[in-house]
């Protein structure tokens, strides 16, 4: 299912799948979901259930997506993160105590997908983060057109 074509379909399979995080084939599953190129409906869902979890294995396939993962779906990620975490200022604290181990235990070539995180998500508690890693010093403002 995860490799359908349809985006509902892999959508469900990220769902589904979160929740086996931290065993080697559901991990690498997760991971082509969160980078598929295809629907970034599909990352954001992904992360969001990873997110929701807030264990320590399902925050390691994050970490280990962001490591190849491009902007614009780093921000997907980040969509999706903020949008399960936001509401939960203890689900922040435990996550950012979930990616300090992680960073603690993991090698060179994960530290900027930790540091993003060890940023972005002291962001998402305070509101800042419009939905997106980067500078976080201002809210978000969406400007709407009539």
């Amino acid at each position: 299912v995860g490799d359908g074509s349809d985006f509902r379909d892999r959508g469900a399979a990220g769902v589904g799948l979160a929740s086996f995080a931290g065993l080697a084939a559901a991990d690498d599953a997760l991971r082509r979901l969160i980078l598929a190129p295809e629907d970034m409906a599909v990352t954001r869902e992904t992360a969001f259930s990873l997110a929701r979890l807030n264990e320590r294995a399902g925050l390691a396939v994050v970490v280990s997506a962001l490591v190849s993962a491009d902007e614009d779906q780093s921000n997907w990620i980040a969509s999706g993160l903020e949008d399960s975490l936001s509401f939960d200022p203890k689900g922040i604290d435990q996550a950012i105590t979930h990616c300090r181990a992680l960073r603690a235990e993991s090698d060179d070539s994960s530290s900027k997908a930790h540091e993003l995180l060890l940023e972005f998500l002291p962001a998402v508690r305070a509101g800042t983060t419009g939905g997106r890693f980067g500078p976080y010093n201002r809210p978000h403002r969406r400007r709407w057109r009539r």
